[in-house]
């Protein structure tokens, strides 16, 4: 069974955080503004959560929480496989703010969900 609210939530967060790759890092970059890095880590910000709300949404395999730690865990390792250990750190600290954000989100939409209704 699909969770709607999952995959809505999952597809909102994928397409803000698409905008934001294209609006706001060539805008930062293009007028030299010092972000704390922001620009350079948005996609590790906004994939945890697109990632986890999609494929928990889809997926009835796995807890809500299994699914983030698989998803954060291979984001690290991509990090890893990638070899650019210049912003390894900042990286590293995003991933983490987005697995935190991440549970956070899940709790919204967990509390906003819509029951159904149960035929008696």
């Amino acid at each position: 069974m699909m969770k709607k609210n999952y995959i809505i939530a999952g597809a909102i967060i994928g397409i803000i955080g698409i905008l934001m790759a294209w609006i706001y890092r060539p805008y930062v970059e293009a007028h030299q503004i010092e972000d704390l890095y922001i620009g350079d880590t948005l996609e590790f910000l906004f994939f945890i959560p697109t990632g986890a709300c999609l494929l928990y949404g889809i997926s009835n395999k796995y807890s809500f929480g299994k699914v983030v730690l698989i998803i954060a865990f291979s984001t690290v390792l991509y990090n890893v496989i990638g070899g650019d250990f210049g912003f390894f750190v900042i990286r590293l600290v995003a991933i983490l703010v987005s697995t935190v954000a991440t549970y956070f989100i899940q709790k919204c939409i967990s509390r906003c969900a819509v029951p159904t209704k149960v035929n008696r």
